[in-house]
């Protein structure tokens, strides 16, 4: 946990000060384009999860982060001296999981406002804590696909 907490206190950092940002600069449904066609910062509030995917079920979803969370400080505890790699991946899931859950209990939605245009397709809107999350599923992936590697080779 040595390893891990000093990353999860930036990261968690990072995500909840780029929040309080938008919320106290833009105002609701707000677009502002960083990138003409490409990037804008654009403030909405979703209350349900990925792709607005169980809207308005927040008990329901913060129950289910305080689970995920709870089994993946468990499993941080009890790996004995993780790698880099390993640290990162543990950081980069706990920041993310616990910006969004900060987000539900204590503004009942989740602050979201990064939001880009690929070819005309506006891809869904998202913060920090969903990147986190995303890249430590991807880690966890590599770690896993490395492993099966691993041992076909030996």
């Amino acid at each position: 946990m040595k390893k891990i907490l000093p990353l999860f206190t930036i990261l968690l950092s990072l995500d909840l000060i780029s929040k309080y940002f938008i919320t106290s600069s833009m105002t609701l449904n707000q677009s502002i384009p960083i990138i003409n066609n490409f990037f804008y910062l654009h403030y909405v509030e979703n209350t349900g999860a990925a792709f607005s995917i169980l809207q308005n079920s927040t008990l329901f979803l913060i129950m289910i982060a305080l689970l995920i969370l709870a089994y993946v400080i468990y499993s941080a505890i009890n790996t004995k001296n993780p790698n880099w790699w390993v640290a990162i991946t543990y950081a980069l899931l706990m920041a993310g999981i616990t910006g969004n859950l900060f987000d539900r209990v204590f503004n009942g939605a989740v602050v979201d406002f990064l939001s880009f245009n690929f070819f005309g397709y506006y891809f869904p809107i998202f913060n920090l804590a969903d990147s986190f999350i995303i890249l430590a599923i991807a880690s966890l992936i590599i770690v896993e696909l490395r492993k099966k590697e691993g041992a076909k080779n030996a």
